[in-house]
């Protein structure tokens, strides 16, 4: 086989792991080799200029532990990620803004839905001005956005 340096080597766990989490849904399988995806990623590709493929393999990582219900684990990983996407690109990036969806999703499946809704609150307007208001990303970011709002005020009812 190719040796861990070698950056094919790295796209195929990826996409091994990855094709596992979504296109079998087997995450209890694709666990593991997301996790040396990322830590290939971590070894070899993480100097700045290549630091998003670490990004990458941690939000695939951060999506298998959601199928696995590891909410917590998730949220984590991908609070990392959105953390890192804000000092790379700035908040008002389609890779950050993207990440902020996500975060949401998770705060969302741990009930924190005051939160989810507090943060969606800030990253809102400024994916209107970065992307635009017919954007995919700021188009995804209301609809989170308005469905956290109704879930948050029929529990305060």
């Amino acid at each position: 086989g190719r040796p861990e340096t070698d950056y094919m080597y790295a796209c195929g766990l990826s996409i091994l792991g990855t094709g596992m989490l979504f296109g079998t849904d087997s995450p209890n399988e694709a666990l593991p080799i997301l996790l040396a995806s990322l830590a290939v990623e971590r070894r070899y590709w993480s100097r700045e200029s290549e630091s998003h493929n670490v990004r990458i393999a941690q939000h695939n990582l951060s999506g298998c532990y959601s199928a696995l219900g590891r909410h917590e684990d998730a949220l984590r990983v991908i609070q990392e990620v959105f953390a890192a996407d804000v000092n790379a690109h700035g908040p008002g990036h389609e890779y950050t803004l993207s990440s902020a969806v996500q975060l949401s999703l998770q705060l969302g499946h741990l009930k924190r839905f005051a939160e989810a809704k507090s943060f969606l609150s800030e990253q809102v307007p400024i994916a209107q001005q970065a992307l635009g208001v017919d954007h995919s990303v700021t188009l995804n970011m209301g609809h989170c956005h308005q469905l956290r709002s109704r879930r948050h005020q029929r529990r305060r009812q």
